[in-house]
């Protein structure tokens, strides 16, 4: 007895450059609203240590801190930042400027 299996045609992985565009772009589009979020909940906590606002819901932990946030709030607008760039180039690659410093560690010219 012969059994023949009939397989469908697989997708080739796709070698090209820039083949999740729009995925970047989804995922920076979503974290904008992070990002001007934890922003406002650190410009909120270092109004509240100046005694300019009200209460902060925050009062123990590593989350109590103004400087978590204005961290957080950086990483995540940086992140974004690479994946609008990567979304509408491309390209996922840093600038040159901001790169440099860690390329050229330790040499002196």
């Amino acid at each position: 007895m012969l059994v023949r299996i009939r397989l469908r045609p697989v997708r080739r992985v796709s070698r090209k450059a820039g083949k999740n565009r729009h995925l970047a772009l989804a995922f920076a589009a979503l974290l904008w609203p992070a990002v001007f979020s934890s922003y406002l909940v650190g410009f909120w906590r270092l109004a509240a240590d100046l005694q300019l606002a009200g209460g902060f819901g925050f009062n123990q932990g590593a989350f109590s801190h103004w400087q978590t946030w204005m961290a957080l709030a950086i990483v995540l607008n940086f992140a974004a930042l690479i994946l609008n760039r990567y979304g509408h180039h491309g390209e996922m690659r840093f600038p040159e400027a901001w790169t440099s410093w860690i390329t050229n560690f330790g040499f002196r010219k």
